[in-house]
């Protein structure tokens, strides 16, 4: 794992989810975190969209939620590549439905 990745290490260790001197993989969790976080965004926006009766889930937010909360120092996981692909996305697919 990317020594850029570690940044999680701290804010898990500052919120009590794991102690200082704990030996679980790491790669374990970075995975438990990266699937929490995901979760609790698409449960936070399906539950938006639920009560406003309007799709705020559609495909293309899973994969944004994961490059967020995998690699959100990469260049890829900027709110402008978010924005555009999903604007991109959004466009290709009301082209298809007329």
């Amino acid at each position: 794992m990317p020594a850029k990745n570690l940044f999680y290490r701290p804010c898990l260790v500052r919120g009590g989810i794991v102690e200082q001197n704990n030996d679980l993989p790491p790669r374990l969790v970075w995975a438990a975190y990266v699937f929490i976080n995901g979760f609790i965004t698409i449960a936070l926006l399906s539950a938006l969209a639920f009560f406003t009766r309007t799709p705020f889930v559609f495909p293309s937010l899973c994969p944004t939620a994961f490059l967020f909360f995998f690699a959100p120092l990469s260049e890829a996981a900027s709110p402008r590549h978010a924005v555009m692909g999903t604007l991109l996305d959004r466009s290709v697919d009301m082209a298809l439905m007329y």
